[in-house]
C-alpha cells in the first residue's frame, strides 16, 4: 500500500510538472539566459545611478522626480496592459514585413495584424496582411512569442458608463470593443510604447520600469504563462527558468487573471480533476509569494470549472471546500491586499448567490446584471443556516458606495464573488443537463 501511494504521488508530480512546462510536441517556453542576473540595468539599493548620460538632460536635471513620474504615468502608466505569451508561426522582423495595403489599414484590428486573428472573423485583406507578416516557409515550426498591448475593452479612463468584465476581454484577438473611442490610429495607439524610453539610458529605465510595473493593471489570460511566472517563487528546480525577473513581479500592485481549472468534472475525468485541484492550490499558495505587493487582484474562472451533469446546488459544500476556501487562504496571505474579486461561471455562481441571499450576505448589484456580486467569508455560509433568511433581508449597496471602499481585506479572508462567464452548461426545469453548444469541452 505505501508503495502504491508513493507511486501515485510521483506520477501526480510528473503530470503537474509536465502541465506547466512543456506539452508533447511543443517547443520549450523561452526564458532569460542564466547570466541575466549579472547584468543590472537598475541601480543597486544605496548607490546613486550614473549621471554621465543625463548630465546635459534638462528632463532629468531640472524637473523634479515627482514631475517626471507624472509624465511617465501619462505616457504608459495608470492603465490596463495585456501580458501574453503564445505559440504560433514566427513573426518576421519589422524591417522584412511587406507594407500593409491601404484596404487593410482601414479595417485594422486592435493591436494590428500581429494579434491573434485566427479566433475571429476578419476581412480577407486583413488576414492576408497578417499571414504575410509571418514566416510562411514549409516546415516552419511554431515558436513562443511575447505579445502585449493596452486593454481597450472598456472606455477610456474616467468614462465608466459601461464596464466590461475580464471574461469578456478579446483584446489579444484584435476585438477590443471600445478601441475606436481612444485617440490616435490603430495599431499604434494599442501598443504600450515604452520600449524606446526604457532603452534610452539607465536612469530612464530605472524610473520607467517602476511606472510600467507599479502603476498599471497587468492582465494575464494564459494559465500556462501564470504557472511559469509562479515557478520563480516555488521550490521547484525549474524556478531557474525565469520569464520575468522576480524583482519586477514584486513591483506589481494590480493583477487580473483569467484561469482555466477543471475542479468539478464528470466521473470519467476524475483523474484530471485531481491534477487540476492540486495545481490550483499550489498556484494560489505561490501567488502571495510571487506578487507580495498586490493591492487588488481579479480572478476570472473559465467555463471548464464545473462540468458535472448534476446541479451545482448538490455540491455547495464541496465547492466551498475545493474552490472558495483555497481562495480565502490565499487572500489571508497577502499583507497589502484591499480588494479581491473572483468571477465564477454562471452555472456555479447562481446557486452560490441564492444561498448568499438566503443567508443575508452582503450583495452589491453594481451597474448591471453582469456586475452582481456577494461578499463571501469562510463562515458566511453557516451564519444563519443554508436555508435560513430570505431575499428580502439582502443588504444592497449603492453604486456610490463601492465594494473596495467598504472593506479592506487586511486581517480578513473574505472576498467578492461575482457573476462571470455565461456557462455553456445549464439545467432545465427537470434538473436535466443541457448545453448551449455542441462543441466538446477540452480539459487543459
Amino acid at each position: 500500500m505505501p508503495d502504491s501511494f508513493g507511486q501515485w504521488a510521483r506520477d501526480l508530480r510528473k503530470r503537474l510538472r509536465r502541465n506547466i512546462t512543456q506539452r508533447d510536441g511543443e517547443p520549450e517556453m523561452p526564458c532569460l539566459p542564466s547570466s541575466h542576473s549579472r547584468v543590472s540595468l537598475t541601480a543597486q539599493p544605496g548607490t546613486a545611478p550614473g549621471v554621465s548620460a543625463t548630465v546635459n538632460s534638462a528632463f532629468f536635471t531640472r524637473l523634479p522626480l515627482e514631475a517626471r513620474r507624472k509624465i511617465l504615468v501619462a505616457a504608459f502608466g495608470g492603465r490596463t496592459l495585456h501580458m501574453n505569451l503564445r505559440l504560433g508561426p514566427p513573426l518576421l522582423p519589422r524591417s522584412k514585413r511587406p507594407p500593409i495595403p491601404s484596404s487593410a489599414l482601414q479595417r485594422m484590428p486592435h493591436g494590428g495584424i500581429t494579434a491573434d486573428l485566427e479566433c475571429g472573423q476578419w476581412p480577407e485583406e486583413v488576414l492576408d496582411a497578417g499571414r504575410r507578416a509571418r514566416v510562411a516557409a514549409p516546415g516552419t515550426k511554431p515558436v513562443w512569442q511575447w505579445w502585449g498591448c493596452e486593454c481597450h475593452r472598456n472606455l477610456p479612463l474616467g468614462d465608466e458608463r459601461v464596464v466590461i468584465a475580464p471574461w469578456q476581454d478579446r483584446c489579444v484577438r484584435g476585438e477590443a470593443r471600445w478601441c475606436d473611442h481612444y485617440p490616435g490610429e490603430a495599431p499604434g495607439k494599442c501598443l504600450i510604447g515604452c520600449m524606446g524610453w526604457l532603452m534610452t539610458c539607465r536612469q530612464a529605465y530605472t524610473e520607467g520600469i517602476h511606472v510600467l510595473y507599479g502603476t498599471n493593471t497587468i492582465f494575464i489570460g494564459s494559465r500556462r504563462l501564470v504557472d511559469t511566472l509562479l515557478l520563480s517563487a516555488s521550490d521547484s528546480p525549474l524556478r531557474q527558468r525565469v520569464l520575468v525577473p522576480p524583482h519586477r513581479l514584486v513591483l506589481l500592485t494590480k493583477l487580473e487573471l483569467v484561469w482555466d481549472w477543471a475542479l468539478f468534472v464528470r466521473p470519467e475525468d476524475v483523474e484530471q480533476q485531481t491534477v487540476h485541484r492540486a495545481g490550483m492550490v499550489r498556484s494560489l499558495g505561490l501567488l502571495p509569494r510571487a506578487f507580495p505587493n498586490l493591492v487588488t487582484i481579479f480572478i476570472s474562472y473559465s467555463d471548464i470549472l464545473y462540468r458535472r451533469p448534476i446541479r451545482p446546488d448538490e455540491y455547495l459544500a464541496e465547492i466551498d471546500h475545493e474552490l472558495l476556501l483555497p481562495l480565502s487562504e490565499m487572500v489571508s496571505q497577502f499583507s497589502r491586499l484591499r480588494k479581491c474579486v473572483v468571477e465564477l461561471p454562471t452555472s456555479t455562481f447562481r446557486p452560490l448567490m441564492s444561498r448568499a441571499q438566503r443567508s443575508g450576505n452582503e450583495v452589491d448589484k453594481g451597474r448591471s446584471w453582469q456586475d452582481v456580486r456577494f461578499w463571501w467569508e469562510p463562515d458566511c455560509c453557516n451564519m444563519k443556516g443554508d436555508g435560513a433568511g430570505s431575499t428580502d433581508a439582502t443588504l444592497e449597496t449603492s453604486g456610490e458606495n463601492q465594494p473596495e471602499q467598504k472593506h479592506t481585506l487586511k486581517g480578513r479572508a473574505g472576498f467578492w464573488v461575482k457573476w462571470g462567464v455565461e456557462s455553456d452548461l445549464f439545467f432545465d426545469y427537470l434538473g436535466q443537463p443541457r448545453y448551449l453548444s455542441t462543441e466538446p469541452q477540452v480539459l487543459l
